[in-house]
């Protein structure tokens, strides 16, 4: 008997080291009768899926009691993550977010490893998480004073008309959470800060934002999509710069050639009958002697032709009347 709660107790303290530990996430929401009288868990396997929504990524789920207390339970996790919270409308499917609005129906978290996180959520006017708060949890602490920047700059069109300041107070925003990206000590803000600080315009700040992150802080699964976002990003700009100096090239030859072949032709009208005759005769590898016997005149009358076609034509020899063989007269 006592061998035996020897080895329970010793595997119940190696299942940690073999990665069983959890993590269990409990809170409180007020939800009103419109509302399943259940909350799920999805993860996030990316900063650029944060508003996806499916029944795949839902990894966790609690019934909500009648005093609104809920309980989940996951494995825990070897680097932070950020998982997202939703409840639905019983007349919507599970997996789905409102986006704005007086139903909000969802909030964000971040977890690691085994550390327990008490959720609350009070209700203000109509949204059910608009207002959150975790007990004795830093990493969440410093989360939601990242969120509180990014909500305080959500109303940017409200702050100003002029697109001139609104573009200034665009850039103070952006610079605000690049600096927390290069300050803070906890990797999953320091990532999250710098992700919301794209604006499309400003992806070259943003990506050495992210390989100073990995250089101060270490690797972390949400830096590989920015890595492997900006080696497509230069070949995909490598690509497309290619094929414009090709197109360029292949328009420049285009011209070449019509360029030549207006060119030729034009030198070729300068030429008179007698001249085109001898010059034909010439094509067809006719000697001076040859083409003299067949026109019924003198070789040194060929010869002053051959030196008359020579210089209209700006050709030197015999070899390169070659190149208007093909050439429409």
């Amino acid at each position: 008997m006592h061998k035996d709660f020897f080895y329970i107790s010793f595997i119940c303290l190696c299942l940690p080291l073999f990665g069983f530990s959890q993590i269990t996430i409990e809170g409180q929401i007020e939800l009103d009768s419109t509302w399943r009288k259940e909350i799920f868990l999805s993860e996030i396997p990316s900063l650029k899926d944060m508003y996806k929504c499916s029944n795949q990524l839902i990894i966790g789920s609690s019934v909500i009691d009648s005093a609104g207390n809920w309980s989940i339970t996951i494995p825990s996790q070897r680097e932070p993550k950020l998982v997202r919270l939703h409840v639905s409308k019983k007349t919507y499917p599970k997996a789905s977010l409102i986006i704005g609005g007086k139903d909000e129906n969802y909030g964000f978290l971040a977890i690691y490893k085994n550390s327990p996180i008490k959720y609350s959520s009070k209700k203000i006017g109509d949204k059910q998480f608009s207002n959150f708060s975790f007990a004795n949890d830093s990493l969440n602490k410093r989360m939601r004073d990242i969120m509180a920047i990014e909500q305080k700059w959500n109303n940017l069109d409200g702050l100003t008309e002029k697109q001139d300041e609104k573009s200034t107070l665009r850039k103070v925003f952006i610079n605000e959470l690049l600096t927390v990206a290069d300050t803070t000590s906890h990797i999953l803000p320091a990532i999250y800060a710098a992700h919301i600080s794209d604006f499309g315009f400003n992806k070259d700040q943003v990506y050495k934002s992210m390989a100073r992150i990995r250089n101060r802080l270490g690797e972390h699964s949400y830096l590989d999509s920015y890595i492997i976002d900006k080696e497509s990003n230069m070949l995909l700009k490598t690509l497309i710069i290619v094929i414009g100096f090709l197109v360029l090239l292949g328009l420049f030859y285009k011209a070449y050639v019509v360029y030549t072949f207006n060119l030729k032709k034009n030198r070729l009208n300068s030429l008179s009958v007698r001249e085109r005759e001898i010059f034909d005769l010439v094509k067809q590898g006719g000697s001076n002697k040859e083409i003299a016997s067949k026109l019924n005149i003198e070789v040194s009358t060929v010869k002053r032709h051959i030196n008359s076609i020579f210089s209209k034509l700006k050709i030197k020899s015999r070899v390169e009347t070659n190149s208007y063989k093909r050439l429409i007269l």
